[in-house]
């Protein structure tokens, strides 16, 4: 017996620890992205620094030079030299960023040193190459050209000063800019169609309208930071404006401009940018540092993390303090978890239960031991379903220990910065966010779950407690007193629950968890419930069902009780 008894502890144990192992190097998360995942998608595919390689093997220098900004050690020693020949052979490149016939044209016509900024904003601010850029465009074919150049007379103007007045050079270059680039054709057929519709609203009006001041504050802010080949590129990946809008929006958040170079690449990288620019949006810092490490592993890898819409995975205090060889096992998981994510996720929590599970065997094996005798059948319905709710609270602790993020959500600190670009760009052009009181929302819920389930489990206990009196061949008042005897194990659910609310209480206060008072007090809730339904629904019934049993046996005690009250009574 004893010798069967160390065999399923031990085969118990290897079950928990294997499993647990199991979910805790399973590269998938509920709230995040894992890094082996996104090394699994980028594999095979261009990085960053083949993406400079293309550029220079087109002539764009400009795109070429922001791009190797977001690689980790910059252009390597060849691709310096091709750009070097690259500016040599076409001093104009250093100003246009690459093939830019309009452009260079211009250039040709004005004066300028190759080695000043090639910014395009501050490039065309001096009055003597707004004029010259103004006479150039003045001879388009191009009627949107024509129509933007009308727009330099118009007043009314919220942000801007009138381009005709003394400090009105911003907008005037602004002006230009877009007409050059609508003059290079570099921007799509949705984004001319737009900037066709406000033009001649405002012309019509003969005042500047609200949504052309916006797509001209998009410019400038682009161009103030780019260069006209490297904005020329990023415009043409813009699908429509709204998406223009938003970029614009997203830069100006950032206006030290180190980010920038990292989502230019990443721009040039995917062929979704609205889906790029809403995750950084949603993302904020972690997005941004996901997007950094992503960059440098490929496209596809840029491409997964904005399919999962997760920041990334940074392992708990509890994984970085256990040996780098016991976690090793998730890249033998990689592939299977980028492959089929959802499977991943079901195989993970899985593993948590199960090892949950085994956990609960191995007390009750522990609990036989003890007594002797077994104390509840695995065909038991009750018995299965007190374990299955100990493992369902083991699964979710462990996973809570593996991704603490899961009970963690972020203030909105850029609340103002954020109110504000909607009045500088337009609240038509920002996608809209997740609001706090559903990410509260979901934090609630998860707490409530295992409040729950954790009544569930005191629950299962004490009806199993019930069924083990009833199955015992005893007198009806010894059963009874029995029954007595658990009444403090009937009210472990009050108990419990009063704990849980001011353990809950504690953590809100203190700011551990961010959740509503309503889970606070849910605890409480839940207790009374079960302990209600406990009592009222079974333990009562069985009570007078015992009562009843034991009248029955003992027909005199009746008689006896009759006789001393009419002592009693005198």
């Amino acid at each position: 017996m004893r010798i069967r008894f160390f065999i399923d502890v031990f085969l118990l144990l290897w079950a928990m620890v294997l499993l647990a192992w199991l979910g805790m190097v399973m590269p998938v998360h509920f709230r995040a992205v894992s890094p082996l995942v996104l090394e699994e998608a980028g594999r095979g595919t261009p990085t960053a620094a083949d993406l400079v390689d293309e550029l220079l093997a087109a002539g764009r220098s400009g795109p070429a030079a922001l791009v190797s900004e977001s690689v980790p050690r910059g252009m390597d020693e060849a691709q310096r030299q091709r750009a070097s020949r690259l500016r040599t052979a076409n001093p104009a490149y250093s100003i246009s960023g690459g093939p830019a016939p309009y452009f260079i044209q211009f250039l040709d016509s004005v004066s300028y040193h190759p080695e000043e900024g090639a910014e395009l904003i501050p490039f065309m601010l001096p009055r003597e190459r707004r004029e010259g850029m103004a006479r150039f465009l003045a001879h388009s074919s191009n009627e949107l050209v024509r129509d933007l150049l009308r727009t330099r007379e118009l007043a009314g103007w919220e942000r801007f000063l009138p381009a005709y007045s003394e400090a009105g050079h911003p907008l005037d270059a602004t002006i230009l800019s877009a007409a050059l680039l609508e003059q290079s054709g570099r921007f799509p057929g949705a984004v001319s169609r737009r900037l066709r519709e406000v033009t001649r609203e405002s012309l019509a009006a003969e005042e500047a309208s609200r949504d052309l001041e916006r797509f001209l504050l998009g410019v400038f802010s682009l161009g103030k930071r780019m260069s006209f080949g490297a904005l020329a590129e990023l415009v043409a990946h813009c699908p429509d404006a709204d998406t223009f809008y938003s970029v614009a929006a997203l830069l100006h958040q950032e206006e030290e401009g180190a980010r920038l170079p990292d989502f230019y690449a990443a721009a040039l990288l995917t062929d979704d940018l609205p889906g790029l620019v809403d995750y950084l949006r949603r993302q904020r810092d972690d997005g941004w540092r996901a997007l950094r490490l992503a960059l440098t592993m490929g496209a596809g890898a840029v491409h997964e993390l904005l399919t999962f819409e997760k920041p990334l995975y940074e392992p708990s205090p509890l994984l970085s303090g256990l040996s780098a060889h016991i976690m090793r096992g998730g890249e033998y998981f990689q592939g299977f978890t980028q492959r089929n994510p959802r499977l991943a996720l079901a195989a993970k929590l899985a593993a948590f239960f199960g090892s949950g599970f085994a956990l609960a065997v191995l007390f009750c094996r522990a609990a036989e031991l003890s007594h002797r005798r077994p104390v509840a059948t695995y065909r038991n319905p009750l018995f299965l379903a007190s374990n299955a709710a100990v493992a369902f609270i083991v699964a979710v602790l462990l996973w809570v220990a593996v991704e603490p993020e899961l009970l963690h959500f972020h203030e909105n600190r850029e609340a103002v910065l954020r109110i504000d670009l909607a009045s500088v760009v337009g609240p038509a052009s920002l996608p809209s966010h997740e609001s706090e009181s559903d990410m509260i929302d979901q934090v609630t819920l998860i707490i409530l779950l295992l409040f729950f389930v954790t009544q569930l489990a005191i629950f299962v206990f004490c009806m199993i407690r019930i069924r083990e009196v009833k199955r015992q061949s005893a007198h009806p008042e010894l059963k009874i007193r029995l029954l007595e005897n658990e009444e403090h194990l009937f009210d472990l659910g009050l108990y419990v629950g009063l704990g849980g609310t001011v353990a809950a209480l504690i953590l809100v206060v203190l700011n551990v968890v961010e959740a509503s008072l309503m889970a606070a007090y849910a605890s409480t809730l839940f207790g009374i419930i079960f302990v209600a339904l406990l009592k009222v629904i079974f333990l009562r019934p069985y009570r007078r069902e015992l009562i009843m049993s034991s009248e029955r046996a003992s027909p005199a005690r009746p008689e006896r009780a009759d006789r001393s009250v009419t002592n009693f009574m005198g």
